[in-house]
């Protein structure tokens, strides 16, 4: 039998392979077959919103198979990368998308993650705002505002949420509610004390696991992949981990943005691919996304169809792939027509 330790260090060894590897693979696969990037986006949003059902189908006591079911709070982090997906195919593709990802925030709040929650409303806003008019900005604003009004006046208020908000310690203060940081703050201190110990190269690899039985009650977990990370390997491992994940997100963004300012449909895959790694960064400050396999996988699926849509080449190719009226959809969504690139009818060229 495997040590608790043992099968804590086998956990992140596989983690960070198989982000690595989905990730190349994704990539020279789209690359090599610009048709497979739509299908990857729709079927992490649908795979995610068939996921959230489930959960609410669960939650009102219906009995799924054991194979179906997840647990709500697990589920919104997958969830949060459908969300940034939907925002991504809105912004480009279909307008219909958009409520797709304010029907899985929804779920997501249901589920009762706050964290996730928070990162699913911002990375909507971005998505809807982000380098666009006045009118976007507004129309993001609006949006956000009316889901945060449906949370505060249909699910605040049920008991099962004031629960969640208030159990164990009373750890943070926001108005007049106070709120449970669920053993977070004991535990984060300690990690925090210890860690400081070794502070350039860490304790090792799994070593964060025995603070959290120690102190957290029996999470195991640190609850916070930055602290996890700066226990276990230092600041030298912390610095090349955080450089790792905002090089992505910098040439991501990068991608997007230039795509965008060329009118191009395929700013929607780099788009969602940096919502995607921005929210999943977000959540990390609060959970364990780093060792979730069920998240890791779509994000990194995602992450490689981003890269893979880079060039004006690739962007050709994508849309000579797709079916006609699709195309003209997605130029009219990005305006290509409209600032002159192409005209409706006319078959894209090779530059």
């Amino acid at each position: 039998m495997l040590s608790s330790r043992s099968l804590e260090c086998f956990q992140q060894s596989v983690s960070i392979a198989l982000m690595f590897t989905i990730t190349i693979t994704t990539m020279l696969a789209c690359r090599d077959n610009p048709k497979l990037a739509p299908g990857v986006f729709k079927t992490i949003i649908w795979a995610t919103f068939l996921q959230g059902l489930a959960v609410i189908v669960t939650a009102l006591g219906v009995s799924l198979p054991s194979w179906v079911g997840i647990e709500p709070r697990t589920h919104s982090i997958a969830a949060l990368i459908g969300v940034a997906c939907a925002t991504a195919l809105g912004r480009c593709y279909r307008r219909r998308y958009y409520a797709v990802a304010g029907v899985l925030t929804v779920i997501i709040g249901a589920g009762l993650s706050r964290t996730s929650t928070a990162a699913a409303l911002v990375v909507m806003y971005l998505g809807l705002a982000a380098g666009a008019s006045w009118k976007r900005l507004l129309a993001g604003i609006l949006f956000v505002a009316a889901l945060y009004v449906l949370w505060i006046q249909f699910i605040f208020p049920l008991a099962v949420v004031r629960a969640r908000l208030s159990y164990g310690d009373q750890a943070l203060t926001v108005g007049d509610v106070t709120i449970s940081s669920m053993g977070r703050r004991v535990l984060w201190a300690h990690l925090l004390e210890g860690a400081m110990d070794s502070p350039l190269w860490g304790h090792g690899i799994a070593t964060s696991r025995a603070i959290g039985l120690q102190f957290s009650g029996g999470l195991g977990h640190p609850h916070n992949d930055y602290l996890r990370v700066f226990y276990e390997y230092g600041l030298f491992g912390l610095s090349i981990w955080l450089l790792s994940y905002l090089t992505i997100l910098r040439r991501l963004i990068a991608n997007w943005t230039k795509l965008e300012r060329r009118g191009s449909p395929s700013a929607m895959f780099a788009s969602g691919a940096a919502l995607s790694v921005l929210g999943f960064m977000m959540v990390m400050i609060t959970d364990n996304a780093m060792v979730y396999y069920f998240a890791l996988a779509p994000l990194a699926c995602v992450v490689g169809t981003g890269l893979a849509a880079s060039s004006r080449r690739w962007n050709v190719a994508f849309l000579r792939s797709q079916p006609a009226r699709g195309v003209q959809r997605m130029l009219r969504r990005t305006a290509l027509v409209k600032r002159g690139v192409l005209s409706a009818g006319a078959t894209p060229v090779t530059r």
